[in-house]
């Protein structure tokens, strides 16, 4: 475990890394979910919180490193230090979701993956969730 934070330059959000079918996700979880609200945590530069608008969800996006442009998409963004208890319940407080969106994010909470404020916005603020991190080495 560690109490660096991690400082992402801004052509990484630019990179192949974020190569992805993005569209063909947004369906999927449209498809099986069926949301008409989803929050998305560590939603970097936007991809899938786009594409989760375009099918006519109302997303919150949430990223700590990036400032994503949503254009006239009805997404609402908030710039959140999800190792931030304090912002996290004050924006969470009397929110709910149908779906709350973790993907590669739990590895850079403190302590690692199991922040309690933010798995309880998770637990008690939505009715599915999609969780999905990696270990650091």
């Amino acid at each position: 475990m560690t109490n660096e934070t991690v400082s992402y330059p801004a052509d990484y959000f630019k990179s192949w890394f974020f190569d992805t079918d993005y569209q063909t996700i947004a369906a999927i979880i449209v498809e099986i979910y069926q949301p008409k609200t989803v929050v998305e945590f560590g939603c970097g530069p936007g991809h899938l919180s786009r594409e989760l608008a375009k099918l006519g969800v109302q997303v919150t996006a949430v990223d700590g490193y990036s400032q994503p442009d949503f254009g006239k998409l009805s997404v609402e963004f908030h710039s959140l230090n999800l190792n931030d208890p304090t912002a996290i319940a004050h924006l969470f407080t009397n929110k709910s979701f149908d779906l709350a969106l973790s993907l590669e994010v739990a590895e850079h909470l403190e302590p690692e993956g199991e922040h309690p404020t933010f798995l309880n916005v998770i637990a008690n603020a939505t009715k599915w969730s999609v969780r999905v991190a990696c270990r650091r080495l």
